[in-house]
């Protein structure tokens, strides 16, 4: 009886472990890109197609008539613009407060270090929804961080303060601050980063007179502009998709997320007001789909131009082995 040789059972032994591994690769970018794919077909598709019983993922043919339409409908200029704006800001205060929160939790020792630290990761895991009503209020009544108190005495006893709703600043003062959205996660990545960052640069800097500041101005930001990108990125994309905290500081605030939110309504009212505009529902649902569509295409854009930059940051941060 003739046995295959060891040689014939280890390669089919790789052949049946890469077989595995591509076929799970596969079942697992089926189900990432499936809602994208689904919203460029739809996005794409004559709405005389929609429903159409012989067409399921590749059309008859291709229009731009349904993303023309809901560019047009919602603003997306103007949307698209201010939600750079919103976006882009807050980002970059966020690197920058966040890097310096990071840089002191990993090289100095001061008292409750620890349990401040505990704190800021403390925050990753408390919802949003429970500190809501006190942000509400500390924005409605801004009294300068406890200065506006100071001024009391010279204001018959009521404290100065100001409003800041219906205004940015509610998103770039926590930004500013190291408190915005995720901003936990963020001081956690750079810590992580300049723990494992080596001292000798820092202190041969410090021998040549260099200050704590200006040693983590000219030593830790150029080592860490990867880990800067990271969190650039990560900031970015959730200052983009944000809609809970933007409608409730921001009442008439037009971004490409709240715009997409109030598509469908907006043109049930159009459609009621009758006129030119005329949307059934067939159309409704390719201009949501379209809606979507751009509402993710240019964090995708960005992430395809910047996912080396990206990878590499994880990898040097710690997050991933």
């Amino acid at each position: 009886m003739n046995y295959p040789s060891p040689r014939t059972v280890d390669r089919s032994k790789r052949f049946a472990v890469a077989l595995a591994r591509g076929v799970l690769l596969f079942c697992i970018a089926v189900i990432i890109l499936y809602p994208l794919l689904y919203m460029l077909v739809l996005a794409l598709r004559p709405t005389d197609q929609i429903w159409d019983p012989t067409v399921v993922w590749i059309s008859k043919s291709l229009t731009l008539e349904n993303i023309l339409l809901t560019i047009d409908t919602i603003d997306y200029w103007d949307a698209l613009m201010t939600s750079a704006r919103i976006t882009l800001i807050p980002s970059v205060l966020t690197v920058i407060s966040c890097a310096l929160a990071g840089y002191g939790f990993a090289r100095f020792r001061f008292k409750c270090r620890e349990f401040l630290f505990v704190c800021v990761i403390f925050t990753i895991l408390v919802p949003a929804q429970t500190v809501i009503f006190p942000s509400f209020i500390s924005f409605w009544q801004f009294d300068f961080f406890g200065l506006g108190y100071l001024a009391a005495p010279f204001n018959e006893g009521i404290p100065f303060t100001v409003n800041l709703l219906d205004n940015e600043l509610t998103l770039y003062l926590p930004a500013a601050f190291g408190s915005g959205i995720r901003s936990g996660l963020a001081i956690y990545i750079f810590r992580q980063f300049y723990r494992g960052l080596p001292k000798e640069m820092e202190e041969a800097a410090r021998i040549d007179g260099c200050g704590a500041l200006k040693t983590f101005i000219r030593i830790a930001i150029p080592a860490s502009a990867v880990t800067m990108m990271t969190v650039f990125l990560f900031s970015m994309v959730w200052y983009w998709n944000d809609y809970y905290f933007t409608t409730m500081y921001m009442n008439n605030v037009n971004t490409v997320p709240t715009a997409v939110a109030a598509l469908p309504a907006l043109m049930r009212s159009l459609s009621s007001i009758g006129g030119d505009f005329k949307f059934d529902s067939v159309q409704i649902s390719a201009m949501i789909q379209s809606g979507c569509l751009l509402l993710v295409l240019p964090p995708t854009i960005i992430f395809a131009f910047l996912q080396r930059h990206f990878i590499q940051g994880l990898e040097l941060s710690g997050l991933v082995e």
